[in-house]
């Protein structure tokens, strides 16, 4: 993935960021969470499969900011005050590009794999996975020895 959001997130942030902070801030106390909030809503985002489906961005980002708070208060009253502690264990952004990426590559390999037949899928699979050599390979998939005319 590259170094900079996707162009629809930054028109969605571009878009809506102000109506989500003043929401944010309408639901919370402390400014400063509800600015925390906000990145939170933003890297939710960041895991939407096909943003082209969505056909209300702000109504979308606002229900998932009220997730957001709903959930951080659920947080405050099951952990008491929030501490750092509680902040530093969220994922980081460079986390969750790690995740995309990772998501994106599971799913090229996976239509990758659908293009194959099913036994050179299981060779595969058996080799690069299982760390099967190709002789071991050959037993499993045909387990009668080979005989030689001689």
């Amino acid at each position: 993935m590259p170094d900079r959001y996707p162009l629809w997130l930054e028109d969605v942030a571009i878009g809506t960021g102000g109506d989500l902070l003043r929401f944010l801030r309408s639901r919370l106390s402390n400014r400063a969470d509800a600015d925390d909030l906000a990145q939170e809503v933003y890297i939710r985002l960041l895991r939407i499969k096909e943003p082209g489906e969505i056909r209300n961005w702000r109504a979308y980002v606002l229900r998932v900011a009220a997730n957001v708070a709903y959930e951080w208060r659920l947080l405050a009253k099951k952990h008491g005050k929030h501490s750092s502690e509680l902040l530093h264990a969220l994922p980081g952004k460079e986390d969750t590009f790690q995740q995309v990426k990772i998501d994106q590559q599971m799913s090229i390999l996976a239509t990758a794999l659908a293009t194959l037949s099913p036994k050179c899928r299981a060779v595969l699979l058996l080799h690069r996975r299982d760390q099967y050599t190709y002789l071991e390979i050959a037993a499993r998939m045909d387990p009668t020895p080979w005989s030689r005319n001689t």
